[in-house]
């Protein structure tokens, strides 16, 4: 026997709910983390250099990136890792020249890592 037909038009949730739901697309960055070799840290590092630099030209290379690929976003989670491992020192050097401890150390680090980057 076969299916009842519906009269209501069907549509596809998926593209629907990923469009709501960006949590859902989270997986493809931890993907992407996992793969070592396909990381771009050279373009990640000229960028975080030319934005101290001259931002103009990273604004006008991103915006090229956004007219042939049509997105915003890089692929490459490479920028990302630099900037927490530059977050990371920073925390450290803080807490040796500060004498706050690993305690001290720990604190700031979640503090910066999870509630300032992350939120």
């Amino acid at each position: 026997m076969s299916e009842p037909l519906s009269l209501l038009p069907q549509s596809n949730v998926q593209p629907r709910l990923r469009r709501r739901f960006p949590r859902l697309r989270r997986s493809a960055l931890w993907r992407r983390l996992l793969r070592w070799r396909q990381l771009d840290f050279e373009f990640a590092s000229w960028q975080m250099l030319y934005l101290l630099v001259s931002p103009r030209h990273v604004y006008r290379n991103i915006y090229y990136h956004k007219q042939t690929k049509n997105q915003w976003a890089r692929d490459d989670p490479a920028f990302m890792l630099i900037q927490v491992l530059g977050i990371m020192l920073a925390t450290l050097a803080y807490s040796v020249l500060g004498g706050v401890g690993v305690h001290g150390f720990v604190k700031a680090l979640v503090q910066l890592l999870l509630v300032n980057y992350m939120a």
